[in-house]
């Protein structure tokens, strides 16, 4: 109990039972400890302790410049809208990016059968992959199921916008903002934003880290499709070895949409829908130099 606990809070995906065989209260805890322990949401607290010590010393008439943009001269009024323009942008895309894909995956697991639940599996899946769990309660659809390509693609659409490409959404939303601001003030602080990411919020990167990012994250997923198609896919049989036994049984399709599956959900989600037990050496050797390059701190110190 302790091990799935901290493993739910902590988004590792790592369970030492067969989850899915859990009791419903078990999921309905490990869906709370997933939400209250988003990382998302945790980034916000600083914003709001910043926010509510602005409130607090504007009664003490004590000053608080520069609690939004370190060492740069701000007004409190910039550095309030600053912040509150932070925890709204991030709050809505975090809850609504859930809700919506909660919606799809409810509608494309739907099943006449009253007897199957699709409302609370959906839910849990669509906020386990938005938070990269890796914990599910009903298996993946997969092999011969018409479900498995477009729950597969929500599932890396919310694998992605959960985590590697949240500042790349951000900065998005941010810039969106801007051009749809009308007065000058909102503007003046908009910029500001773009200009001082950093020094007002952890996640937002600058223009420069945004572009890297936006390339460095399709070269890994790209890299990673090239490196399983060739080692898993390509070697044995052109060596007249058979098919390389993780691939074996699966259709063309199939095979693709596993590889594209597995080479966004493996960095840091956890998810999988081929045995990984029989994953070639490369396969496996470049899967663990993603996963190292893709932890949290690292790519933060170096953006």
């Amino acid at each position: 109990a302790l091990f799935l606990a901290v493993s739910a809070v902590s988004m590792t995906g790592l369970s030492t039972v067969d989850f899915t065989a859990r009791p419903w209260g078990v999921h309905v805890v490990t869906w709370l400890l997933m939400v209250f322990g988003s990382p998302m949401l945790m980034s916000l607290i600083p914003v709001c302790l910043r926010l509510l010590s602005m409130r607090a010393s504007s009664r003490t008439a004590v000053s608080t410049k520069g609690l939004a943009f370190f060492g740069i001269n701000t007004s409190l009024e910039d550095d309030s809208s600053a912040l509150r323009i932070i925890l709204f942008t991030v709050g809505l895309y975090w809850l609504c990016s859930q809700l919506l894909g909660w919606f799809v995956l409810a509608l494309i697991m739907h099943t006449p059968d009253p007897h199957v639940a699709t409302v609370w599996p959906a839910l849990f899946l669509a906020t386990s992959a938005w938070h990269n769990a890796g914990l599910v309660i009903v298996s993946l659809p997969f092999q011969g199921d018409r479900r498995a390509t477009p729950v597969l693609f929500v599932v890396i659409l919310l694998i992605l916008g959960g985590n590697t490409c949240f500042p790349l959404m951000l900065r998005a939303l941010i810039n969106t903002k801007l051009r749809m601001a009308r007065s000058a003030h909102r503007k003046h602080v908009i910029r500001l934003l773009l200009k001082y990411p950093r020094t007002c919020y952890s996640h937002l990167f600058p223009d420069y880290a945004t572009r890297w990012l936006l390339i460095v994250t399709p070269s890994l997923v790209m890299l990673q499709i090239l490196v399983i198609g060739v080692a898993d896919l390509w070697v044995s049989p052109a060596n007249d070895a058979g098919d390389a036994e993780i691939m074996v049984g699966l259709s063309p399709g199939d095979r693709a949409l596993a590889i594209v599956f597995q080479s966004v959900s493996t960095r840091t989600a956890g998810f999988s829908v081929l045995n990984l037990e029989l994953l070639s050496a490369p396969s496996a050797m470049m899967m663990m130099i993603c996963m190292w390059i893709s932890v949290s701190p690292v790519t933060v110190l170096i953006s």
